[in-house]
């Protein structure tokens, strides 16, 4: 994945992150202090700020590296805004389309322009499915 979408998937998870946060803040707001309820709707919180902050220290280290990479003149610093950066293909999508493509490819003459095509999409498609499968980790 390139450090755009890095960038994209780790906004995406901390946003998510810090909803589920206050989501559990405003429930333990309305439960009873002192309560069994109350304790673990604490702990609950305190497992999901301490989840914010890693992702923020995550988001850190990306927001360093393309600093670094801007600096550098490099064609793999990012260019626009996370907002406007795709999020990640499901991975069932992207394993539908695989396997698609590895019908093509078995169903083309081997030395054909269309198994070419083929074996050039599941190489494509398998590195995209490894990389969300490995994100979602």
């Amino acid at each position: 994945m390139s450090i755009e979408g890095d960038l994209r998937q780790t906004s995406d998870r901390l946003l998510d992150q810090l909803t589920h946060l206050a989501e559990l803040e405003s429930a333990k707001r309305e439960a009873t202090p002192g309560t069994r309820e109350f304790v673990e709707l604490g702990r609950q919180v305190e497992a999901a700020a301490a989840e914010v902050l890693g992702r923020s220290q995550e988001q850190l280290q990306l927001a360093t590296a393309a600093r670094i990479l801007r600096d550098q003149g490099s064609p793999n610093a990012p260019s626009r805004p996370i907002s406007e950066t795709p999020p990640a293909r499901e991975a069932h999508v992207v394993l539908a389309e695989w396997r698609e493509a590895e019908r093509r490819l078995a169903s083309a003459a081997p030395d054909s322009s269309e198994a070419s095509l083929a074996r050039g999409d599941v190489e494509r498609l398998r590195d995209e499915y490894s990389r969300s499968f490995e994100a979602r980790r």
